[in-house]
């Protein structure tokens, strides 16, 4: 995460900062990729599948703190659920978040 006056606040994405870098002389040819159709920086609910991002109120989602394997840095709220298994902390990240299937 970053935050400046010039960019505002970023969240980057291991994509972003590989480190060490893949390796030097090293060509990269892309065979697939992802797609979240418009996905952006803000404010949404975290996937259901990243268990640190349950909670069953507001304290279980401590502001300005990173989702352990999650899309986010968390923003204080609990988005509660009826059944609280299916209640997650809002993130804020790329949103909305990314779509996990098997592409062909």
């Amino acid at each position: 995460m970053t935050n400046n006056t010039e960019s505002g606040l970023l969240v980057w994405g291991p994509e972003d900062y590989v480190i060490p870098p893949q390796g030097e002389a090293v060509l990269f040819v892309v065979t697939n990729f992802l797609e979240t159709p418009n996905q952006k920086l803000g404010h949404c609910a975290e996937s259901r599948k990243v268990l640190n991002g349950h909670c069953r109120g507001d304290d279980d989602c401590e502001e300005g703190e990173m989702v352990a394997a999650g899309n986010g840095i968390m923003s204080g709220r609990c988005l509660r659920k009826d059944d609280n298994l299916t209640s997650t902390c809002e993130i804020y990240g790329w949103c909305p978040i990314e779509r996990h299937f098997k592409p062909k």
